[in-house]
């Protein structure tokens, strides 16, 4: 297919007068209609197949939906790997901080007015 296409630039641009490089014009014009004409065909096939829809394509909504379903499943199997279903108690240590570091002025947590140091 290539080699003929080839053959119709050359024959074209030697009927057309070209038989030196000199006239880059020509050259590049011919083969600018040449590589439109051979990509047109494709083109107007590829246009046909979208208009018309390939047997069996699902719909967008479709393909929403089954992207969806195949992220819920992602997830799900990610948080059972990281056990998230199952918390479990974090063992926490702490101590009372000192005084200095404290607020004054908070409402005690059995409630009452606040407190004033």
């Amino acid at each position: 297919m290539a080699v003929a296409a080839l053959l119709a630039v050359a024959g074209t641009l030697y009927a057309s007068g070209v038989d030196r490089v000199d006239d880059m014009g020509k050259v590049i014009g011919v083969i600018g209609v040449v590589a439109a004409l051979l990509g047109l065909p494709p083109l107007l096939v590829t246009a046909f197949r979208f208009q018309q829809g390939a047997p069996g394509e699902a719909s967008l909504a479709d393909a929403a939906d089954a992207l969806a379903v195949a992220v819920r499943r992602q997830w799900e199997a990610e948080a059972e790997v990281r056990r998230l279903n199952y918390p479990y108690p974090l063992p926490v240590y702490w101590s009372a901080a000192d005084r200095e570091l404290t607020v004054t002025g908070l409402v005690p947590a059995g409630g009452g007015s606040p407190t004033t140091a």
